[in-house]
């Protein structure tokens, strides 16, 4: 999953159901960034 759009919304939705994560983040701030940058300095692999 590249790109988040309105247009696919029903298809990311529907893969993000089917897969197991580790973590998810919600909000693009100051702070998600940060979370999400600590994930993948930790190894998470980001989708």
């Amino acid at each position: 999953m590249n790109q988040f759009s309105s247009f696919e919304r029903e298809k990311v939705l529907k893969k993000m159901s089917e897969d197991t994560l580790d973590l998810l983040v919600i909000g693009g701030g100051i702070t998600g960034a940060g979370i999400a940058l600590d994930a993948q300095v930790r190894g998470s692999t980001p989708v």
